[in-house]
């Protein structure tokens, strides 16, 4: 069987590490061809961003894949909406031993245009950050479009989950929509411009695994303590990877009353292998992902005292499902679905899906 062709982008935080633990491991199974990974801002900045993805690498043996530094800002042109999801250098308080590999020279940007352009094969494109670097190579290459690769996100939201598996109903009744504000999820909020170019691909096939999917697995005391059992032997890293979720754990407590963090990056590295342990990807059209520049543009997040309200609905994920099409959303249990209409059977259900997906997880990065 023809191994899958990856190309890996992320912002390089907490979870983006846990994801690139499990890659280390579908590499050294041989499952996959990591082809390169490629930096984004989001979690930090690009410049600290490359460094983690760069210690890490080092850590779990993946020093034969080339790093390229990507873009630091949208392609709009704003200052990145940094969040503290996962501390100022995006490990919380997690410590990585520093590794003398260095980035390539050749910017992101420019490597992927030409890997995606040089191959008759299809590359799947993996990101969990903002879509920038991903957005400005199919903007400025409108000819990749035809070429059949692939992007999978981990971005956008619908209706995420909270406490008990259902959705946030606000003061006024609606129902929470986003994280980072009530309306928008961080990697959309931070280039929705970005989320509209490869919203916008006609041909290229296009997966969303949003946080409606992934807020319903929660690393929480439980969950941590079984993983450091399973790390028998290799303590000290599974010590720092659950102590690079700290941060967004205190969010996840304040923004959802979830005790625990969601672990959200690794779900789409599960995605890859193990599908079946997720709900059927539903065909959307009308993908549209709000852009309220003007609103962005004057934000200053410490001024605000990191208050996102002003921001409205910028960045917020619409889209309407369809029989067929190009794009695809990973749902969660409410994602299509009144949450007025949630049962103990559907949430019982995803309590199931997303305790198989934790199961994977761990058997992936523990071997």
């Amino acid at each position: 069987m023809q191994r899958k062709q990856v190309l890996y982008d992320g912002d390089m935080g907490g979870d983006d590490l846990w994801a690139l633990v499990m890659l280390s491991s579908f590499v050294k199974q041989k499952k996959i061809d990591l082809l390169g990974v490629t930096t984004c801002f989001g979690n930090t900045n690009v410049i600290q961003g490359t460094r983690n993805v760069l210690d890490m690498m080092d850590l779990v043996g993946l020093q034969n894949i080339p790093v390229y530094l990507g873009l630091d800002k949208p392609i709009s042109g704003l200052e990145p909406l940094l969040d503290g999801a996962y501390g100022s250098n995006g490990l919380s308080n997690a410590t990585l031993p520093t590794s003398n590999l260095q980035p390539q020279s050749q910017p992101a940007t420019e490597w992927m245009a030409h890997t995606l352009s040089n191959t008759d094969e299809k590359i799947t494109i993996v990101c969990t950050g903002p879509l920038s670097n991903i957005a400005k190579v199919y903007h400025d290459h409108p000819e990749l479009d035809k070429k059949g690769h692939e992007v999978i996100w981990l971005g956008g939201s619908l209706y995420p989950a909270g406490k008990g598996h259902v959705p946030v109903t606000l003061p006024d009744g609606s129902y929470k929509r986003g994280n980072i504000t009530h309306f928008a999820e961080f990697n959309a909020i931070n280039d929705p411009v970005a989320a509209q170019v490869i919203a916008d691909l006609d041909k290229t096939k296009v997966t969303i695994i949003p946080l409606d999917c992934t807020h319903h697995m929660v690393v929480d005391f439980r969950a941590a303590t079984s993983f450091l059992r399973l790390m028998a032997g290799r303590e000290d890293l599974a010590t720092q990877m659950l102590s690079m979720l700290d941060d967004a754990a205190r969010l996840e407590q304040e923004n959802f009353d979830i005790s625990g963090a969601c672990l959200h990056d690794p779900q789409v590295i599960v995605y890859l292998e193990h599908p079946e342990v997720f709900l059927h990807p539903v065909p959307v059209k009308n993908l549209k992902f709000d852009n309220n520049f003007e609103a962005a543009k004057n934000f200053d997040a410490v001024e605000s005292g990191f208050d996102f309200s002003s921001l409205g609905t910028h960045g917020q994920m619409t889209a309407t499902p369809v029989v067929e099409s190009n794009k695809y959303i990973v749902p969660g249990l409410t994602s299509f679905t009144d949450p007025a209409d949630v049962t103990n059977d559907g949430i019982a259900k995803m309590i199931d899906i997303a305790s198989q997906r934790w199961a994977y997880l761990t058997q992936t990065v523990t071997n």
